[in-house]
């Protein structure tokens, strides 16, 4: 059986239509995050579907995506686990398709997969709990979907794809999108998380981590953004240090630092 997780915050007119098209489907337990949402979705939900579990998420004025779903997903008790967006309308074979797909040390997207869809996600509660599920440390919009599966696939799981037979997601805009986070440019914000993101798994990956701590994570993150945010339009260029540890002996009083260089910068114009 799977637990479909959907958050919501400034969100229930897209709640309202996707949510009955999941909870007409058999073989589906749902969860709802009411992440302090103004338009009070869990109580929408606890009436009109009282078959869903309603979690009560902060009532925090700026949204983080990834501690809504980490909720969500402590709740749950089914093997399995799906994260699908609230704008996101599935069709009515949505279960049936997943059913046949299920498979250990993997996790599913839709097939076919545009930009929009691309923040859902099916994969075992094991592997989800085992990776530390999503990195909260992400603030704002964008990537901390890809980081998830990146964490996935480092532990040895497999990306499958599944029919998305039927499946649309509502059109809305940015100022929908950023609403509720703390900058309200996403392509800002995305070039914020991108950075974090490329950063921290180019260390994990030499450090032969899954993920950094977090507190490593959470000092990477901030210079990130102090350094973005200090000149938002210039290029900008971060030293990341790898963790202090040597694959050969030191001699006496020595040691050997390890450190990365990313530069940030506007593409060169092409050639005509």
């Amino acid at each position: 059986m799977v637990t479909v997780v959907m958050t919501c915050k400034g969100r229930l007119g897209q709640l309202q239509q996707s949510l009955p098209l999941l909870a007409a489907q058999d073989r589906l337990a749902l969860i709802v995050v009411d992440y302090g949402c103004p338009e009070r979705a869990g109580d929408w939900v606890a009436v009109h579907h009282p078959q869903a579990l309603v979690v009560r998420g902060p009532c925090d004025t700026e949204f983080n995506i990834a501690h809504a779903r980490n909720l969500g997903a402590a709740q749950a008790r089914t093997p399995w686990l799906a994260f699908v967006d609230a704008d996101t309308l599935v069709g009515a074979s949505f279960a049936d398709d997943l059913a046949g797909q299920l498979q250990d040390a993997c996790f599913l997207q839709p097939d076919p997969c545009p930009h929009e869809l691309s923040g859902l996600v099916v994969c075992s509660r094991e592997d989800f709990l085992r990776i530390g599920g999503y990195d909260e440390v992400f603030r704002g919009w964008g990537t901390e979907d890809r980081d998830l599966y990146a964490r996935l696939e480092r532990a040895g799981c497999r990306r499958r794809r599944f029919s998305a037979t039927g499946m649309r997601v509502l059109a809305h805009g940015d100022a929908q999108r950023t609403r509720f986070h703390a900058i309200t440019d996403r392509f800002l914000s995305l070039r914020i998380n991108g950075m974090y993101f490329q950063i921290k798994h180019d260390l994990s990956r030499l450090s032969g981590l899954i993920d950094l701590p977090l507190q490593d994570r959470l000092a990477l993150y901030d210079q990130v953004r102090r350094l973005v945010l200090d000149k938002p339009g210039e290029p900008c260029q971060i030293d990341a240090r790898l963790p202090a540890r040597c694959d050969f002996m030191q001699p006496p009083d020595w040691r050997l630092r390890r450190t990365i260089r990313y530069r940030f910068e506007p593409q060169e114009p092409h050639s005509p």
